[in-house]
């Protein structure tokens, strides 16, 4: 049956994947559209933009173990160098992207293109793992704190990204390390 309808587990692959991601990408860009409108040509506060980018995706964590597992699948995605895994990536992301990136470089004028560039990427590296519900968290806090408290994940993470984001450049040369004995 499944192979009457999808033709190949790829396909069906690729359907579940964009069922469950559009409506999260099309949130992103309805949030940034509203909040570009409600500045006025100001550049959007950078926690602000923080927030909305993230807030699809941890709604959609909170939505239930359908929400959980398109998140998981997300993050292994991220990872697949394969022509499918960087089509479907391209296919979805590559829009809301390019008009956050650009949000992202109007919050941070002196900021050069590497730093925001880098800065995005390792935002969306943050988020991923945050959300992707791993237990590391239960277990380095000892059970204090948890992997799927969303909220607390979202609260956490627009400090630690902006701070991050806000970092001065480094330096144009790396720092040589001492050499191993």
């Amino acid at each position: 049956m499944i192979h009457y309808f999808f033709k190949s587990k790829e396909k069906l692959f690729l359907e579940a994947y964009m069922n469950s991601g559009r409506p999260m990408v099309e949130e992103r860009l309805n949030l940034l559209a509203a909040e570009e409108e409600a500045m006025k040509g100001r550049a959007i506060p950078l926690e602000r933009l923080i927030e909305i980018f993230l807030l699809p995706a941890v709604k959609l964590a909170m939505k239930g173990p359908s929400g959980r597992s398109f998140l998981r699948m997300q993050s292994r995605l991220q990872l697949d160098e394969s022509s499918m895994g960087v089509k479907l990536r391209s296919s979805l992301y590559d829009d809301s992207s390019r008009r956050y990136f650009e949000a992202f470089r109007r919050s941070l004028p002196n900021h050069s293109l590497e730093d925001v560039s880098w800065r995005f990427t390792f935002m969306l590296g943050t988020y991923q793992y945050a959300l992707a519900s791993t237990g590391r968290l239960d277990y380095i806090s000892g059970g204090l704190y948890s992997s799927k408290d969303y909220p607390a994940a979202l609260r956490q993470m627009i400090p630690y990204i902006a701070a991050g984001m806000h970092a001065a450049s480094p330096p144009i040369e790396p720092r040589k390390w001492p050499a191993k004995s």
